[in-house]
């Protein structure tokens, strides 16, 4: 599908074909995981036919409902998260002993 093909749509044309577009890809990445789709790049191509579909539609400004990964974050102020206290074990000023499995081993050997 060609950007002009879908610039040339009406917004209620571009809706169907975007729930089209979704259900086929839906089929396909199913078709895929089955290992029954013969053509492996009608996935891919249907993606960006989605993407397109749903930039021409958010272009146009009639996506309809605003969801809350599109919609505007609230620009308030930016407050740091606070920080657990760090108990005494892991302010100490000496390194712990790096556990290995050959040191496991001179142990275990030793007894």
């Amino acid at each position: 599908m060609k950007a002009q093909e879908v610039h040339d749509m009406t917004a209620d044309e571009l809706h169907a074909r975007e729930r089209e577009l979704t259900e086929e890809l839906f089929h396909l990445r199913l078709r895929r995981a089955t290992s029954q789709l013969p053509n492996p790049m009608k996935v891919r191509e249907t993606r960006r036919d989605l993407a397109r579909v749903k930039t021409a539609l958010r272009e146009r400004g009639s996506a309809g409902t605003v969801s809350a990964a599109t919609a505007p974050r609230d620009s308030g102020p930016v407050v740091p998260r606070s920080r657990k206290p760090r108990t005494a074990a892991a302010s100490s000023s000496k390194p712990r002993a790096r556990k290995t499995p050959a040191a496991g081993r001179a142990r275990r050997s030793a007894k």
